[in-house]
């Protein structure tokens, strides 16, 4: 059976943590779609696949078009909600 070709191109970091939380911090360099770690490949204990929007803008495009949002929701929401006339 023939395996992928890792998407990994280097390793920068490889650190063991023995006291709580026990486990192994890795930092790696590559491309891919998605990444998967477990201890069978067959059976990953965690995923990480990019959204609909990390795939299609950049992250200067997402900050931008979540600050325009927040800005609109800003400026209308208190619009929705007005005081009420004094009796």
């Amino acid at each position: 059976m023939d395996s992928p070709q890792s998407a990994i191109k280097k390793i920068r970091s490889l650190t063991l943590h023995f006291k709580d939380p026990n486990g192994i911090e890795t930092f790696i360099v590559g491309e891919t779609n998605s990444i998967a770690v477990g201890l069978y490949p067959d059976f990953p204990v965690e995923s990480i696949q990019p959204n609909l929007l990390s795939n299609n803008l950049s992250s200067e495009a997402i900050t931008a078009l979540i600050t325009f949002i927040t800005t609109l929701t800003g400026i209308f929401l208190p619009r929705l909600f007005p005081d009420s006339p004094d009796e």
